[in-house]
């Protein structure tokens, strides 16, 4: 039974692809402002 490791991988793998996104805007932020 690995499927906590799975949804943990997804979960972690989501909350990144969020922080890059965000990252970015605040950087395009910085630099229009």
């Amino acid at each position: 039974m690995n499927n906590n490791n799975f949804y943990f991988t997804i979960f972690v793998g989501h909350t990144s692809k969020i922080a890059v996104k965000t990252g970015k805007k605040l950087t395009n932020m910085a630099v229009d402002f």
